[in-house]
């Protein structure tokens, strides 16, 4: 058998022991396991693989008198989000957007307010920025106060349900950050809003 792990990136192992009969068992647990390239690839006593560096190793599974191999490629390492960034606009173009570096508000019961769309951004390792919004979990901390849906290819729309502040999580890839709404009530004064 032969499978890819990127550098950096873990693969757990699994043996199983196939009978005459045709029935079958999980011997993970029981099976010495062994890199013959650790500098390319390593494997713990629980099967888990790490990649180490590109190339290719030879993984043993040792279960009694039975034995195996995978031959693992490793890849070079994928790139990680190193920072989210959220935008805001209170229309669905991506032109014009604003980095939400501070608490975005909402009115309330104000029909040209009380929503915005937003947009998410990972900035990643290798230096590219890619765009998340589609792929990123949003999670608001008070779902009671606002609704978050996806409205159309790389927007996010939120609207508010009561007034009140809460946080909201995006989360792509391992990564997080959370971003403030504060959703005010319309008293009619005006005052700027992101």
């Amino acid at each position: 058998p032969q499978t890819t792990v990127a550098a950096g990136d873990t693969l757990q192992a699994t043996a199983t022991l196939s009978y005459a009969d045709g029935s079958t068992a999980n011997v993970s647990d029981a099976v010495y396991w062994q890199s013959q390239h650790k500098a390319i690839a390593t494997i713990d006593n629980t099967g888990l693989i790490t990649g180490v560096t590109e190339g290719t190793a030879v993984i043993d599974a040792v279960y009694e008198i039975y034995s195996d191999q995978v031959i693992i490629t490793v890849n070079e390492p994928c790139p990680r989000p190193e920072a989210i960034n959220v935008y805001s606009h209170n229309s669905n173009i991506n032109d014009n957007r604003v980095l939400l570096d501070s608490p975005l508000s909402l009115l309330h019961e104000n029909k040209k307010r009380n929503y915005s769309f937003l947009y998410a951004e990972a900035l990643l390792s290798d230096g590219s920025v890619v765009d998340i919004t589609d792929d990123a979990t949003w999670t608001p901390t008070q779902p009671d106060l606002l609704s978050i849906s996806k409205s159309s290819p790389n927007h996010v729309f939120v609207k508010s349900r009561e007034v009140g502040s809460t946080d909201v999580t995006v989360s792509y890839a391992g990564s997080n950050t959370s971003i403030t709404i504060n959703i005010l009530p319309d008293t009619g004064e005006r005052f700027p809003v992101n």
